[in-house]
């Protein structure tokens, strides 16, 4: 049985804050490899910030709570709407 267009929408974001999430633990386990006192630069869309690394950590670590509040939201979706999927796949 195919999803609907809404499960399939879901299902889509799921993966997709899931590939964001994975992103940034990558992000992070590269900055904790660079040198002491290097400049880091963050994209914020329409603008690129000097920082530093418990400047750029703090903000990875605030988007990671941002992104797993959503995900928790969209899996009580999921769960709701009785999709049965196995929410740990990738």
């Amino acid at each position: 049985m195919q999803p609907n267009p809404r499960e399939e929408s879901l299902i889509l974001q799921l993966q997709l804050i899931k590939a964001q999430l994975e992103q940034l633990e990558k992000v992070k386990e590269f900055l904790k490899n660079l040198s002491p006192g290097r400049k880091i630069y963050i994209n914020l869309g329409e603008v690129m910030v000097e920082s530093n690394y418990l400047e750029a950590i703090q903000y990875l670590e605030e988007k990671e709570k941002e992104l797993k509040a959503l995900l928790l939201q969209l899996e009580s979706q999921v769960s709701q709407a009785g999709l049965g999927l196995n929410l740990n796949q990738k």
